[in-house]
């Protein structure tokens, strides 16, 4: 039987999920992006266990707000690939997060015959190729230091000191001397990192860590301190810490193979290193606690 479409006013089959020519969710059920979201992610988390998954979706699900309110039936390829045009300024690894989530939302679509297609498929994710980043000079360091009475001061000083990336810090388990855990890679993702001497008083500030809320603390001391963009001109951000660490540890001569360890890199394609990469936990904390403070 046919009906009208409410949006174009076409023919279309009441059996039809979306009206062909205007894309209009037409069928039961007309869920939103916001709704199938919260169904996914209750789904995901009763199946699965993985903390570091779990964050990587629910970032990915806020950056694509202007979604959250459409009908998903109703939803096309345009309409997805904005959201990645619109998150180009992104690591590739970021936007790729954001397309994994949507075919797992697409995947339980399709199982509760919301829709009959996956048009997430063939959108182009974009994002940056590179992680740039441009370390923080001694002086600079210094006021960082001069602010460590404020929590802002002090998780920058747990990144430059430890490496991490801000979305690790919100994810790790930590005590005392070490966390664990992280982001990205294998390597990176089952990973010990020591806590290095200078900053084991201030690990409780990341307890409950919300990296977006961060990154704008972040700017603001770094206006603060007149230190919003490096002497290359290009904007500070919190992976500048990251690269700090990297600075640190090279010039302090750090096992090159117990900084990667520690960093979370993969050593790829170097067979010696990936074989002989062993290095206890007391080898590691001995070689970052050559970074003097």
């Amino acid at each position: 039987m046919l009906m009208k479409c409410p949006e174009c006013h076409k023919k279309v089959s009441d059996q039809a999920i979306a009206c062909p020519h205007c894309g209009y969710p037409v069928g039961r059920p007309r869920t939103t992006f916001a709704e199938l979201y919260e169904r996914f992610l209750s789904e995901y988390e009763r199946k699965h266990r993985s903390k570091s998954a779990m964050y990587a979706y629910t970032s990915a699900y806020g950056k694509c707000g202007k979604l959250y309110d459409r009908p998903f039936a109703g939803l096309r390829k345009p309409d997805l690939q904005t959201v990645f045009d619109e998150n180009a300024q992104y690591s590739v690894s970021t936007t790729a997060n954001i397309k994994k989530l949507l075919n797992q939302m697409y995947r339980l679509a399709i199982e509760e015959n919301i829709v009959d297609r996956n048009y997430a498929g063939n959108v182009e994710i974009g994002g940056r190729r590179i992680e740039k980043g441009v370390p923080f000079t001694e002086e600079e360091i210094e006021r960082i230091w001069d602010k460590k009475e404020t929590v802002t001061a002090r998780i920058a000083l747990i990144m430059i000191y430890s490496g991490c990336r801000i979305g690790e810090l919100g994810v790790v388990h930590f005590s005392y001397d070490r966390m664990e855990g992280g982001l990205k890679t294998e390597n990176g993702r089952n990973r010990v990192i020591p806590v290095h001497s200078c900053i084991r008083g201030y690990m409780d500030c990341i307890r409950g860590f919300c990296p977006g809320k961060y990154r704008n603390d972040f700017y603001e001391l770094m206006q603060e301190l007149k230190m919003s963009n490096a002497v290359s001109g290009e904007k500070r951000t919190p992976h500048d810490c990251r690269h700090t660490f990297s600075w640190l540890a090279d010039r302090a001569k750090m096992d090159d193979t117990a900084k990667h360890m520690i960093m979370g890199h993969s050593l790829g394609k170097d067979v010696e290193k990936r074989v002989y990469s062993h290095r206890t936990f007391e080898e590691l904390a001995a070689e970052i606690e050559k970074i003097v403070v």
